[in-house]
């Protein structure tokens, strides 16, 4: 399976919990192999083949989870990334927008640094 969006993680910890032995896949690495064998369309049809190929051709390691704490720091550090972005974009529409909400972007502001 490829690590896109949000769900893989929950797909690959359902599969292990039944004992399947999968594999996930960086994408960056599926775009490389697609592009080694002249692959250039782009379908769900043709992404199953190719992960399918990919799998069958270069025998790829067996996932398993990681421990739960260190899954929980990841989130962590991914929440605190997140609200890092969205204090940054706060802080720069706080210099540009309109002074009848000023006041509501400062309390935003204010919100996300305690947040951090």
């Amino acid at each position: 399976m490829e690590a896109t969006g949000n769900y893989w993680m929950a797909l690959a910890n359902w599969a292990y919990a039944k004992k399947w032995h999968i594999s996930v896949i960086n994408p960056l690495q599926i775009k490389a192999y697609a592009k080694s064998i002249g692959q250039r369309s782009k379908t769900d049809k043709l992404d199953a083949f190719l992960l399918a190929r990919f799998g069958e051709k270069e025998h790829p390691q067996y996932w398993q989870p990681k421990q739960e704490a260190q899954q929980i720091l990841e989130m962590l550090i991914r929440q605190l990334e997140h609200i890092s972005e969205r204090l940054a974009a706060e802080r720069s529409r706080l210099q540009t927008v309109h002074p009848i909400i000023r006041e509501h972007v400062r309390k935003s502001v204010e919100f996300l640094k305690q947040e951090q």
